[in-house]
């Protein structure tokens, strides 16, 4: 489950989801922090909240246990004169919850290290490429049911070598030749230069750019970090340029109010040479 953080970031959001087979619940209390629960009643193990929304607290709709976002219970009708009872001592069960990138995700392992110990350099690095992404919000989701090993649809996206012919839309829009996987840990890096002709993808012809530029580390310059096998190092947030490094890295290119390959296609307009740039993009 990775909710976008627009259903999360007021008090007493919730999203229910499920993970692994588990359902689960995110939620963020009255005062702010980020939690998650299996979305199981402690008395009976009925569903609590389907959806998503925005409430004060969480009350099963079987028995009616009332508990607050914290996952404690508040209260328990007609349980005043049992004894032994002590409705202090019943929580909900919490599964690990965390935001990076401006996404939320779950993790069902309790013994599981922090995802941004585990990823390393990949926060960073998408703060350096989409610098707006935790401004970014859900516009649409799609889900596929695939007769398939999962392992096997993530090997397929983690490479290339078939886009020349499943997606000739793709490969018209970037420059192939500069196509490049970096595997770094738990994540890989797909970065290419765009292409220098007109593509089949996306009609820009009445888009806007913004421009930014950032200078270029060399592989293993000092200073610079190095990676195992010659590999790039990860970008800095505040990339230092080296004696000699007076070259920029192309541009890279935010398109804003493209049209997209489903709509009328309008007659393109040439853009005059002084003004073609080579960004960076990302797939």
């Amino acid at each position: 489950m990775k909710p976008d953080e627009k259903d999360l970031r007021e008090p007493g959001s919730y999203v229910t989801g499920t993970v692994a087979g588990m359902p689960i619940v995110a939620v963020r209390d009255e005062a702010g922090t980020l939690r998650a629960f299996y979305n199981v009643c402690k008395h009976r193990a009925h569903e609590l909240l389907s959806g998503s929304g925005v409430r004060r607290g969480i009350v099963c709709p079987y028995h009616a246990w009332n508990f607050d976002l914290t996952g404690r219970l508040r209260r328990a009708r007609n349980t005043g004169g049992m004894p032994g009872f002590d409705a202090s001592a019943v929580c909900l069960d919490q599964v690990g919850i965390t935001e990076f990138g401006g996404m939320v995700y779950v993790n069902l392992d309790p013994e599981a290290a922090p995802l941004a110990e585990q990823a390393g350099s990949l926060e960073a690095e998408i703060e350096t490429w989409a610098p707006d992404v935790a401004k970014l919000t859900l516009a649409r989701r799609l889900t596929y049911d695939i007769a398939s090993n999962w392992k096997n649809v993530v090997d397929n996206v983690l490479e290339c070598y078939h886009c020349h012919v499943a997606h000739k839309d793709f490969v018209s829009l970037v420059d192939m030749s500069t196509y490049k996987v970096t595997t770094y840990g738990i994540y890989s890096s797909h970065m290419a230069q765009a292409g220098k002709t007109e593509n089949s993808a996306y009609d820009v012809s009445d888009a806007t750019v913004t421009e930014q530029q950032h200078p270029v580390h060399r592989r293993g310059s000092p200073g610079g970090g190095h990676r195992p096998g010659g590999e790039r190092p990860a970008r800095d947030a505040h990339p230092r340029v080296h004696p000699g490094e007076d070259r920029l890295r192309p541009r890279r290119v935010r398109v804003v109010g493209a049209r997209g390959p489903s709509l009328p296609r309008p007659r393109p307009r040439r853009v005059p040479k002084r003004t073609r740039t080579r960004p960076l993009v990302t797939r």
